[in-house]
C-alpha cells in the first residue's frame, strides 16, 4: 500500500544509554538534543541504563524529572536495561544482558531496573 503524499509523517526520536550516576554522568549531548526538541516543539524518547541509578547524581536525576513528559517536559524516559554489559553466550558468540543470558538473570535485571527506576525517577513525578 502506498502512503499518500498528504499523509502526516511520523518520526520517532529514540536515544539510548542515558546514565545518571556519580561515575557515569549524563552526557552533554542528551541535554543538547532536549534543547533542540523544546525549540522544535517535538517529543523524543531516551532509554536509561538503570544501574547508574544505584548511586545517582542528584543533578542528573533532577534534569530527568524536569524534562519527563509526565512533568510537562519533552522526553519519554524508558528502561534500557540494568547494566547493558556485553557477555559471551554459551556458544562463544557475543551477547548482551537480554541476548544470551539465562532467563533468571534477565528476570533479575528487569526487576532490579524497574525497582531502581521507580525509586529514583518515578517518585514525585506528578
Amino acid at each position: 500500500e502506498t502512503i499518500a503524499a498528504e499523509s502526516p509523517k511520523v518520526v520517532i526520536w529514540k536515544f539510548d544509554d542515558v546514565r545518571a550516576g556519580e561515575k557515569m554522568r549524563l552526557l552533554p549531548g542528551f541535554k543538547k538534543v532536549c534543547d533542540w526538541a523544546v525549540k522544535n516543539k517535538t517529543n523524543i524518547s531516551m532509554g536509561v541504563i538503570c544501574d547508574s541509578l544505584v548511586n545517582p547524581n542528584a543533578e542528573d536525576v533532577a534534569w530527568i524529572k524536569k524534562n519527563a513528559l509526565e512533568n510537562g517536559g519533552c522526553i519519554e524516559f524508558w528502561l534500557h536495561g540494568w547494566d547493558h554489559k556485553k557477555l559471551k553466550k554459551p556458544d562463544g558468540t557475543d551477547g548482551s544482558e537480554f541476548n544470551g543470558s539465562d532467563l533468571e538473570i534477565q528476570k533479575k535485571h528487569f526487576k532490579d531496573a524497574c525497582d531502581i527506576f521507580n525509586k529514583n525517577i518515578i517518585v514525585g513525578y506528578i
